[in-house]
């Protein structure tokens, strides 16, 4: 769960830092192609920043790389696709029921207990937060 909340939040940051940079230099499309067909061959925990060894790998001179990885940021800001290979890959995978070979627990947010202990049954919204493992006990609960 840690190694995969670093990930998701590497490429948070990427995007932050992207939404500032300048987007001269490569080409939008050719760039962002590249990254995607790398970004599905890799495994589900890689992180966006092995993408930089893989220029340096196909000859790029650092400030070549340092060019497409600022394009790359500003474009995971701007892009959705990337996303959905994300999650693709996070759900494809047969889960094991240890948390450090999945990425994530299946157990409620102790938080989330301790928050709704007392209420009575009712609606609740948790959208786009996680595995599911909170609505899971939400539902559970009424």
């Amino acid at each position: 769960m840690a190694r995969q909340r670093h990930i998701f939040v590497a490429f948070l940051v990427l995007a932050c830092i992207g939404s500032l940079t300048a987007q001269s230099g490569p080409d939008r499309n050719t760039t962002w192609n590249a990254f995607i067909a790398w970004w599905k061959t890799v495994p589900v925990f890689a992180s966006p920043f092995e993408y930089a060894a893989k220029l340096k790998l196909d000859g790029k001179t650092e400030a070549e790389g340092s060019k497409e990885l600022a394009l790359i940021t500003n474009l995971l800001d701007e892009r959705s696709d990337w996303i959905a290979i994300f999650f693709d890959k996070v759900f494809a995978r047969p889960l094991t029921g240890d948390p450090a070979k999945d990425g994530f627990s299946v157990q409620p947010s102790a938080l989330l207990v301790d928050s709704i202990k007392g209420l009575k049954p009712g609606t609740a919204l948790d959208a786009g937060v996680g595995q599911g493992r909170n609505a899971v006990y939400l539902a559970q609960q009424g």
